[in-house]
């Protein structure tokens, strides 16, 4: 099993069932094309990174992810929203990985802006530390 592709395919199981309460049009590992016929808003869009710990009985991993949200309007409300409802999907919340055993996983920082556009992005990071089982 490998923690760079196991990672995401948990976190993306969570956000996809929960898509429709999210609000959100999709889930995805990078940000659709702008322009006529682009993917409608809101969306999210996630990245994991993971960085191996060596304690001095065992490998580890301390995983960052991030969780942007995309949206248009110039009100923050919406994109929050989708912020929060990951928040209770996550914070402290079991998620599965398999062939590894997560024990931690907290939101570490959470900020919306909105450009002079009126383009919305919310962005939340989460750590986890994970261990293979």
């Amino acid at each position: 099993m490998n923690i760079d592709t196991e990672m995401p395919r948990g976190l993306v199981a969570v956000l996809d069932a929960a898509q429709a309460s999210l609000g959100v049009t999709g889930i995805y590992d990078r940000k659709p094309q702008d322009g006529p016929g682009s993917t409608a808003f809101p969306y999210v869009v996630y990245s994991v990174f993971p960085t191996m710990l060596d304690t001095s009985t065992e490998f580890g991993f301390r995983v960052l992810i991030r969780i942007k949200v995309y949206d248009q309007g110039g009100s923050k409300t919406r994109a929050l929203g989708v912020l929060g409802g990951v928040y209770d999907l996550l914070h402290r919340q079991n998620l599965s990985v398999s062939g590894f055993n997560v024990y931690d996983l907290y939101q570490s920082e959470s900020d919306c802006t909105v450009s002079a556009d009126g383009n919305v992005r919310g962005l939340s990071e989460y750590v986890a530390y994970a261990e293979a089982e």
